[in-house]
């Protein structure tokens, strides 16, 4: 009987039910694994997008708004003396007076076009001025103090963004950015405001579907330009969701959760501006979230069929090939085996190969010092005091690399600032001393300095980075002026000019972005790792043109 079983086909069924088995044990384990790994990024590229978004958001506001507080110290602005021709009629003074503030509100107006209208308002609340005119007439009341925006300011004396609110000017949702105005004797004497067209905030987001991306404000209204589960009718209140309620605490992350019997995959990150704490959600549905997911599991399990498929006909043939069944198992389970190692492989391939690159794009120059002096000694090898120079250059340039490496990798992990008083024209001095220059490119050293408190680790790959693309701008016969002030208040003020060709002004707010560059080579690392360490001492960083002209503001005293 045992003999009779031996040579039966139920002992080939038998055995093929148990490979089959772990086959597909092993089959669907390796399956779920890689959709795992595969979600996690997905996590991960979802969570990096929203923060991209607030960062971009952030940027928006704290540009706009810094245009107001800028023009807000011009002595045009603080004029108030045509306030007795205000009448309730005109909602503030006629078109024909004050002609200087007019004229200054239409020039921000022609040149930014997020600013809808730019206005004043007196302190006790009365509309000064509105442009355009038109718009000033068609506003339902004189007297604003009763308003978030209004209270807000005057009580802050700061800069203030208000709420989702329906401007009665544009008859559209929008939000204020309002500045407060004072005499050089510290009067208050109102506020310099603009309604801020919301549609330019969505064009700074190129990078993400901007109907799964909604923007809310710190009461948790949303700013109604999305899509994706907005009220058509005007904007709505995301309070149904935890993740907002996250964003608005600072934290970041993703959620599953559901809104109207949906459910949906919310990636979430806070916005920081100047008076608030607003957040941003990545919102997708389920269905749309994992559809590349759900059709990759799909192809894989139709493989592990497949495979169990090839291990059937295998113990169908095993009496007559019982090599070529064992042959076709294995390599189906190595086929299954291979799929999975190069996944992993190329996802370590391509985190190396970006790392790589922004490595490489701030080691060449100190790699250059290293290059000369090493050809410096060998030409003057009797020359002590050129040895010795050269020697101290060498090791100089091998710390930048180490640090410039760290750096590297601090992008995407913060490290504490190691706080110690720095001259900043010392600092500068030596940065253009271990530089190689072009004998054409003039390079104008600061005559004023300002001790600050800072790491200078940090503030000489910054100044590095930025003496490096102002060289690169100038490229032959150009001249690069470094500037040294107090700056304004308690900061000091670092200006680095060069007479380069201009920057596009379609790029200029991009410049700092992680990635982004107009170089044939560039990564896009080094200004957006500028922009970090500026932020890292709690100062500011920005560009202009005409001439090109980086300046930066650090803070004098944080120890």
């Amino acid at each position: 009987m045992n003999s009779d079983f031996n040579e039966s086909p139920l002992r080939v069924l038998f055995f093929m039910l148990i490979i089959i088995f772990a086959i597909v044990s092993v089959s669907v384990f390796t399956t779920e694994s890689i959709i795992k790994n595969l979600e996690d990024k997905m996590f991960a590229d979802k969570i990096k997008s929203v923060k991209i978004a607030s960062s971009d958001a952030e940027h928006f506001f704290h540009h706009l708004t810094d245009i107001l507080v800028l023009t807000s110290n011009d002595d045009i602005v603080k004029n108030t003396d045509y306030s007795k021709l205000i009448t309730k009629e005109l909602k503030g003074i006629p078109p024909d007076a004050d002609l200087l503030k007019r004229t200054l509100a239409q020039d921000i107006l022609q040149k930014h076009s997020a600013f809808g209208t730019v206005a004043f308002v007196m302190a006790n609340g009365d509309m000064y001025l509105t442009e355009p005119y038109p718009k000033q007439e068609n506003l339902g009341q004189l007297n604003w103090e009763h308003r978030d925006w209004y209270q807000g300011t005057i009580s802050s004396k700061k800069p203030y963004i208000s709420e989702v609110y329906n401007a009665t000017a544009t008859q559209t949702y929008a939000v204020s950015v309002n500045v407060p105005v004072f005499s050089d004797s510290e009067e208050f004497l109102g506020l310099w405001r603009s309604v801020i067209d919301l549609s330019e905030l969505y064009r700074h987001i190129d990078h993400v579907d901007s109907n799964f991306l909604v923007f809310f404000d710190h009461k948790g209204t949303e700013l109604p330009i999305s899509l994706s589960i907005s009220d058509t009718s005007g904007p709505r209140n995301v309070s149904d969701f935890q993740s907002m309620e996250l964003s608005l605490a600072g934290k970041s992350g993703i959620l599953k959760e559901i809104s109207d019997k949906q459910e949906f995959l919310v990636a979430y990150a806070p916005i920081e501006i100047s008076s608030h704490h607003w957040g941003a959600l990545l919102i997708e549905p389920i269905d749309v979230s994992y559809s590349d997911i759900n059709n990759i599991r799909m192809e894989l399990y139709i493989l592990v069929f497949l495979i169990s498929l090839g291990v059937v006909i295998s113990g169908i043939l095993y009496y007559r090939n019982s090599k070529t069944r064992i042959i076709i198992q294995k390599e189906l389970e190595d086929k299954v085996q291979k799929q999975h190692e190069e996944i992993i492989k190329s996802a370590r391939f391509s985190a190396i190969g970006e790392l790589s690159a922004r490595i490489a794009h701030d080691i060449r120059n100190p790699l250059s010092v290293i290059k000369i002096s090493l050809e410096t000694m060998k030409i003057k090898k009797n020359d002590s005091e050129s040895i010795e120079r050269s020697t101290s250059l060498a090791l100089r340039a091998i710390d930048r690399i180490d640090h410039q490496i760290n750096d590297v990798m601090g992008f995407l992990k913060d490290s504490p600032l190691d706080l110690k008083k720095i001259s900043i024209k010392n600092l500068i001095d030596s940065i253009v001393s271990e530089s190689v220059l072009d004998k054409s490119v003039n390079i104008i050293l600061p005559k004023n300095d300002v001790t600050i408190s800072g790491d200078d680790v940090k503030l000489n790959s910054l100044f590095s980075n930025l003496l490096t693309n102002a060289i690169q701008a100038v490229d032959t016969n150009g001249n690069i002026e470094i500037k040294i002030s107090s700056g304004q208040n308690e900061y000091a003020k670092i200006e680095i000019i060069n007479d380069g060709p201009m920057i596009s002004e379609e790029h200029l707010d991009k410049l700092f972005d992680p990635l982004f560059t107009t170089k044939q080579t560039g990564t896009g690392l080094g200004l957006a790792s500028c922009k970090k360490i500026v932020e890292q001492h709690a100062g500011r960083i920005t560009v202009k043109n005409n001439p090109t002209t980086f300046t930066v503001l650090l803070p004098k005293n944080r120890i």
